[in-house]
């Protein structure tokens, strides 16, 4: 892990000691090419609360007015003269740029910190400009996915089909009620009283 923070800082700081010799254009060519690489869009949420956060009442009193009082953000006339060749450049930069592509989001978003801190204010605000339409689009596209999203519908549980009960064969004798019994017993002859109306007769 401390081997892994040591390489990420050492190929920082030589990035960094190109980058502030080349010209203003190049460094602005560089810093929009790397926002096209990031991964997530929790580092452009972060790099937008950054710059944000660096522009105070004087940054934007400096940006608005018809003349730009402070250096900082003015276009410098800059030049390649102490930079790498044109050629070696190129290679550099497309290096570098892929060795950005494999960092994950944090420390992406470290690099371009890094970055925009040597870049003056003109790359800022360029750049505070392309990563709003970044994420506008994501915004706007996420909420597209919402809409188009569709819920369906569980299917309807089987309903158990109910067979009906076969007659049962032996059904115990039904009780006779409590009238039915008294009935009975006032019909039915006592013992001996049968032979005596026989002998009547």
């Amino acid at each position: 892990m401390q081997l892994e923070s040591l390489e990420f800082s050492k190929k920082l700081l030589e990035i960094k000691q190109w980058f502030t010799r080349v010209s203003w254009a190049h460094k602005k060519r560089f810093i929009l090419s790397l926002l096209d690489d990031v991964k997530s869009i929790r580092t452009i949420c972060l790099v937008l609360k950054s710059i944000w956060n660096c522009r105070p009442k004087d940054a934007v009193m400096s940006t608005s007015g018809p003349k730009l009082w402070s250096s900082h953000d003015r276009v410098p006339m800059d030049h390649n003269r102490t930079a790498l060749p044109q050629s070696s450049l190129k290679n550099v930069m497309k290096n570098d740029r892929k060795w950005f592509q494999s960092l994950k989001p944090e420390e992406q978003y470290l690099v371009l910190a890094e970055l925009l801190s040597i870049s003056g204010g003109p790359i800022m605000w360029e750049v505070l400009q392309h990563l709003r339409l970044i994420y506008e689009n994501y915004v706007e596209q996420d909420a597209l996915n919402l809409l188009e999203c569709t819920l369906v519908n569980e299917p309807p549980p089987e309903k158990k089909v109910i067979s009906p009960e076969p007659a049962k064969k032996d059904q115990a004798p039904r009780r006779k009620s409590s009238f039915t019994q008294i009935s009975e017993f006032k019909h039915t002859p006592l013992p001996g009283q049968s032979q005596k109306e026989v002998c009547i007769l």
